[in-house]
């Protein structure tokens, strides 16, 4: 029996240390998550630099470390497309058409072997070497939060780092409203209105928030349904009311409209079950009616101290001049017009303004009377890079993440609360509200909120195995609060 034990107990401390390697990867990713949006939102060129570096070496550690533990990443259909599309990527990096003279704004065409015509090609190398490397680096990220959403602690550490991660922003983006250019973050420089916590657009930091706000609202819930804590239902109380007031405080009209938008569709995919749960239930019904009211009055209260004034100036502005939306008209018809000339693999991975530039210079009717670094609309600028192949391809991803996100969401549909249910509704309303955003902004070039993105699309892909559709069925059959449901 003593040697039975023993061997147990070998056994268990081997399969700890082969394990470790792969622990302090998945740590590292949420670290990564966390401080990114915080650098700037990862949009200045070092922040981008450091930042892929950093990624590229979690995903080599990854490799190594699932190796060690003698298995495969565990990430689905998402291997093979994301593979290809690395492929895709690193040949037209390995096949420059044309170098971009930033000076004069033109493309000049190089001399390449005739059978390499075929491949895909980029039309500046520089551009696209960036471009793959910080790709590549968010791929390995991708592997790495899909295989650790499988495990339900895991699980758990990324739906609170992607909660904790939205209102630190929000934080800093009240506070600086409200006090200027905290800790000097900026350097001194004169902040324009659009200005909000580490993003220089309003509109990526707003992205931002429409992610992280569903998984807020989903453990508000959870505390209210589940626990007894009530310090940590007070701070997710107050987590929710900064998060609306910073929505509100943001000037970003698109980020307004989405978040009355994705409140509906929250509203009614998670209330209806969460309201039959405790209906009868004084100790949890009194309570969340007193609170709700309070915090509409106050997330109100707060907006207008805080600058909501500025966001109803922005929306004049909007009804009177028209500006950004003819701006955006004339920048997607640009990337219509390019189509066909980007063909079926593009013009390389990263190198919009090389073209839409090159464009300006040749032909400048064809093009805005501005210098666009991104096309504000992510599907056109994407299939204007990568083509009708890789385009499509990342199409595909995105797609997939909603439907596997909605598909898991729908399973779990109970008629009582269920905290999986909760947190896929979630992900699926994050999901929908940035893809909505990318068909008029660049969130999705961002890599502040391209890091957030991946920690949402690898919770909305796990799928539930069949031991929680069984506990699922169980405690609906039962007609009471489903028994914790682990998140």
């Amino acid at each position: 029996m003593a040697g039975l034990m023993h061997m147990s107990a070998v056994v268990k401390s081997h399969v700890v240390l082969r394990n470790l390697p792969l622990g302090v990867v998945r740590v590292g990713a949420l670290l990564v998550t966390v401080v990114t949006p915080w650098l700037y939102g990862g949009t200045l060129d070092w922040t981008i630099d450091l930042i892929s570096t950093v990624m590229l070496w979690l995903s080599a550690a990854a490799l190594v470390a699932w190796a060690i533990a003698g298995r495969l990443p565990k990430v689905g259909w998402i291997l093979p497309v994301t593979l290809v599309l690395m492929a895709l990527g690193w040949a037209a990096v390995l096949n420059p058409q044309a170098k971009f003279d930033e000076k004069l704004m033109i493309l000049f065409p190089l001399e390449r072997p005739t059978w390499s015509a075929w491949l895909p090609g980029t039309v500046d190398l520089e551009m696209a070497m960036r471009s793959m490397r910080r790709l590549t680096g968010l791929i390995g990220l991708l592997w790495i939060m899909l295989d650790m959403a499988r495990e339900s602690g895991w699980r758990k550490a990324i739906i609170w780092t992607v909660t904790l991660t939205g209102c630190s922003v929000a934080a800093h983006g009240i506070a600086q409203k409200t006090a200027g250019d905290v800790w000097n973050y900026w350097e001194g420089r004169t902040l324009p209105i659009t200005v909000f916590a580490g993003f220089w657009y309003h509109a990526n930091a707003a992205a931002l928030l429409n992610l992280c706000w569903p998984f807020v609202a989903a453990l508000t819930l959870e505390s209210f349904a589940r626990g007894r804590n009530q310090l940590k239902r007070a701070l997710l109380m107050a987590g929710i009311l900064l998060m609306m007031a910073a929505v509100i405080v943001n000037v970003s009209k698109a980020g307004h409209m989405l978040f009355a938008v994705l409140i509906v569709v929250w509203i009614g995919l998670v209330l209806p079950s969460f309201l039959r749960s405790v209906t009868g239930v004084d100790e949890i019904r009194r309570p969340l009616m007193i609170t709700t009211s309070l915090m509409i009055l106050a997330g109100g209260g707060l907006a207008l101290a805080f600058g909501a004034d500025k966001a109803h100036v922005r929306w004049q502005e909007m009804s009177m001049k028209r500006m950004q939306t003819e701006s955006r008209y004339a920048s997607a018809r640009f990337c219509l017009g390019e189509l066909p000339r980007a063909g079926l693999t593009g013009f390389g991975p990263g190198t919009f303004e090389a073209v839409f530039l090159d464009v300006g210079t040749t032909h400048p009717e064809k093009v805005p009377d501005q210098r666009w670094r991104f096309a504000h609309q992510d599907t056109l600028q994407t299939l204007l890079e990568w083509g009708w192949l890789g385009g499509g391809l990342w199409i595909a991803i995105g797609l997939g993440a909603l439907r596997a996100a909605y598909r898991s969401m729908h399973q779990l549909r109970q008629p009582f609360f269920s905290s999986r249910h909760v947190f896929q509704a979630a992900a699926f309303t994050s999901l929908t509200g940035v893809a909505l955003h990318a068909q008029m902004d660049f969130p999705l070039q961002i890599l502040g909120v391209q890091v957030i993105v991946v920690a949402v699309v690898a919770l909305g892909m796990t799928v539930p195995d069949q031991q929680e559709r069984r506990r699922s069925r169980t405690a609906s059959s039962e007609g009471k609060i489903q028994q914790p449901i682990t998140a």
